[in-house]
């Protein structure tokens, strides 16, 4: 028996299981159950880190100056290299302003620091601080 944890929650397995192979391109009529299973969690993950974590990145360019970002906004930041359920949850601590006064790059604080970010890779949480 293994005891439940928040991993199970969050990525429904332990952490310390290998990961699973891609078959979100495998058809659906090919797949075991379990594997069917596998796969509309994968469709799931996805379409969440597409459609929903999105919404949270606005992009304001030709329409209104500047993002909505400011310090103390508690953000993810996105990493490609990574599944988003590992992404850093950080906050921001400084704006970095250009020329013409738009922040576009900002130092967040980290568990072993401060980095500098670009606010590409940010997605401000909706939650207040």
């Amino acid at each position: 028996m293994i005891a439940l944890t928040p991993a199970h929650y969050l990525i429904g397995k332990p952490l310390t299981t290998l990961p699973e192979s891609d078959i979100s391109s495998v058809p659906a009529n090919r797949l075991s159950t379990w594997q069917h299973i596998t796969k509309v969690r994968q469709d799931f993950s996805a379409r969440w880190n597409l459609e929903y974590l999105n919404e949270f990145q606005k992009r304001y360019k030709w329409t209104k100056d500047g993002t909505e970002l400011e310090v103390g906004t508690v953000v993810l930041i996105k990493d490609k290299n990574q599944p988003c359920s590992q992404w850093a949850l950080e906050k921001i601590t400084k704006l970095h302003p250009g020329e013409n006064g738009i922040a576009r790059t900002v130092t967040v604080k980290t568990s072993t620091g401060e980095l500098k970010r670009t606010a590409k890779l940010l997605c401000p949480l909706p939650i207040d601080q």
